[in-house]
C-alpha cells in the first residue's frame, strides 16, 4: 500500500470519529514504534495502568492502516517512524480520525520544533527518555482533552507571529488581563477546561470562554500553542494565584 499525502484520502481512508473515552470505558492506544523491544516496554507499561493497547506499527504504512481500523483514542508515535515523517504522520491523523489525540515522542532535541508538531495537529510532544509514570500522566491528560510540550523541546525560534524567546513571549503575555494570565498559568500545566475551573473556582463555561480569549489576543491557533507561549514565558500558577 502506498502512503498516502495528508488531506488527499481514497475510500480506504474517510474520516472516522474516534469515541472519546468515558469513565466506563479504557482508553485505548495505539502505538507507532520502529523497535519491537520499545514497542513491547511501552505496551507494558501502559497495560499496567489499565490502559488498553489496542494496536502496535512499526512503520508509517502500518500507522496509516491501524489508525482506521483500531480507531484509538490517543496514538502515541515514537520519531522517527520509517515510511513517515512526525508532520505528515500528524497531519494524517487528523484527517482519517479528526477526534484522536497525538502524542508525539522523540529521541532528540534537535528534532522537529514543538511549534511545527502542535501546528500540524499534536496535543503532546515529549523525549522519548519520560518516565513511565509521567507517559501514564500524559496519555490520560490527552485523552481528556489536555496537552503537553516537554520544555527541552522548546529550544528552537518560533516564527508565524508566536513569541520566539521568554523575552518576546513575555512581552505578548502583556496582552493579557489579570484573570486571563490566572487561567492561562494553569492551563499551561496541562490541564483540561474542567480541572482549570475545579482549581481556580470558576465555572466550565466561563474558563472555556477566556481561554478563547486567551488564544484570540496571542495571535495562537489553539490551547497548546497558547501553553507553549506561557511555559516560554515562563509563567507560574502560583505566582498568578
Amino acid at each position: 500500500m502506498q502512503l498516502v499525502e495528508p488531506g488527499i484520502a481514497p475510500d480506504f481512508y474517510r474520516p472516522q470519529l474516534a469515541l472519546a473515552p468515558t469513565e466506563a470505558s479504557s482508553i485505548r492506544v495505539l502505538i507507532a514504534e520502529e523497535i519491537t523491544l520499545v514497542r513491547e516496554r511501552l505496551a507494558r507499561t501502559l497495560a499496567a495502568e489499565d490502559i488498553e493497547v489496542v494496536g502496535v506499527a512499526g512503520t508509517g504504512e502500518e500507522l496509516l492502516e491501524r489508525v482506521v481500523t483500531v480507531r484509538p483514542h490517543v496514538l502515541l508515535v515514537d520519531v522517527p517512524l520509517p515510511g513517515i515523517s512526525p508532520l505528515r504522520a500528524a497531519a494524517a491523523v487528523r484527517s482519517f480520525l479528526p477526534r484522536a489525540r497525538l502524542i508525539v515522542a522523540t529521541e532528540h532535541k534537535s528534532a522537529p520544533t514543538a511549534e511545527s508538531i502542535i501546528r500540524a495537529g499534536a496535543a503532546a510532544y515529549v523525549l522519548r527518555a519520560v518516565s513511565g509514570d509521567s507517559l501514564t500522566h500524559i496519555v490520560r491528560l490527552v485523552a481528556g482533552g489536555g496537552s503537553f510540550v516537554d520544555s527541552r523541546l522548546l529550544v528552537k525560534p518560533f516564527g508565524c507571529g508566536m513569541a520566539a524567546g521568554p523575552l518576546e513571549a513575555a512581552q505578548t503575555l502583556e496582552r493579557l488581563t489579570p484573570r486571563e494570565r490566572k487561567v492561562l498559568a494553569v492551563l499551561a500545566e496541562g490541564r483540561t477546561n474542567k480541572e482549570i475551573a475545579g482549581e481556580i473556582n470558576y465555572s466550565v463555561g466561563t474558563v472555556k470562554n477566556i481561554v478563547q480569549s486567551i488564544i484570540d489576543k496571542l495571535g495562537a491557533a489553539d490551547r497548546t500553542q497558547a501553553a507553549v507561549i506561557a511555559v516560554r514565558a515562563g509563567i507560574d500558577s502560583r505566582q498568578e494565584a
